[in-house]
């Protein structure tokens, strides 16, 4: 071929690759290039903190209580979490909330993100003067907002209206995806907002659930837990406490359902998946 005829052709192909449609989609990456997401529910007692990480983000799902979020810090600092993409408070409980402080003051993160209730409370005033310390304005997340960090996304499933009677049914229900593997984050969603959600004909479908309120018992946690399926199933609670969590009626039907359950007392639970395939320990 002529040598000015090739160098046209280089040209022509340059150009066209170029002005390209933004919108073309890219050759699927290969399997082994997502990479790995280790998740982390820690043992905070009766109160909830879960990390999200992957090489390049990290996101912590509620920071339990004060005392709680000295044990969250010093978990993160020995994991080598120097900063967080996000903070994501479920609701302002003091078991999810009261901790919050004690993270922001030592750990960057770039974005704060919370639920629709609000609270006045001892830990909700510490939270505020963290995140006005760091110069951090919260965003409150409803259902149907979505969340990416790199490979790892978050969609917010609920709850869907403000009108509860119970404001745990006011808690942010997550989903998180990597890969083919799901994560349900159902914080303390009680009778009326498991409901909502079974009611909704949203996928509830996920590998692993963060089971709601604790372990405790409602009316409409054995259908949520057919709904959803997990394979693993992980309660943080307390045991031995008057409360007698985790309910035995729970325990029994997440079995039914399927799924390897961990409860936090025993001590840390770490999921790590490739995103196909997942393993559990403790």
């Amino acid at each position: 071929m002529p040598i000015r005829l090739f160098c046209a052709l280089c040209c022509l192909l340059v150009l066209c690759c170029a002005c390209a449609p933004s919108g073309v989609s890219q050759l699927p990456a290969p399997a082994d290039a997502l990479g790995d997401l280790t998740v982390t529910f820690f043992r905070c007692g009766k109160a909830d903190s879960a990390l999200l990480r992957t090489a390049d983000h990290a996101v912590l799902i509620d920071a339990g209580t004060q005392d709680a979020g000295e044990y969250v810090l010093s978990r993160l600092q020995a994991m080598g979490v120097a900063r967080l993409d996000a903070l994501i408070v479920t609701h302002p409980h003091k078991d999810h909330v009261g901790g919050a402080d004690v993270i922001l003051e030592a750990i960057p993160a770039d974005c704060v993100y919370v639920g629709p209730l609000q609270v006045d409370s001892k830990q909700t005033r510490q939270f505020g003067e963290a995140l006005e310390a760091a110069g951090l304005v919260p965003q409150t997340l409803q259902a149907g907002d979505a969340l990416s960090f790199g490979d790892l996304s978050l969609l917010v499933l609920g709850p869907q209206r403000t009108d509860y009677e119970d404001e745990n049914d006011l808690s942010l229900v997550l989903r998180a995806q990597y890969g083919q593997t799901r994560f349900l984050f159902a914080a303390d969603a009680e009778k009326d907002l498991l409901q909502e959600l079974l009611a909704s004909g949203q996928a509830l479908r996920a590998e692993v659930l963060k089971v709601p309120h604790h372990g405790g018992a409602e009316d409409n946690s054995a259908l949520f837990f057919q709904a959803v399926l997990p394979e693993v199933a992980v309660i943080p609670c307390e045991r031995g406490t008057e409360d007698g969590l985790p309910d035995e009626a729970v325990l029994r039907a997440l079995r039914s359902a399927g799924a390897a359950v961990y409860v936090t007392d025993d001590g840390d639970v770490t999921v790590h998946t490739d995103g196909t395939t997942l393993t559990a320990s403790q």
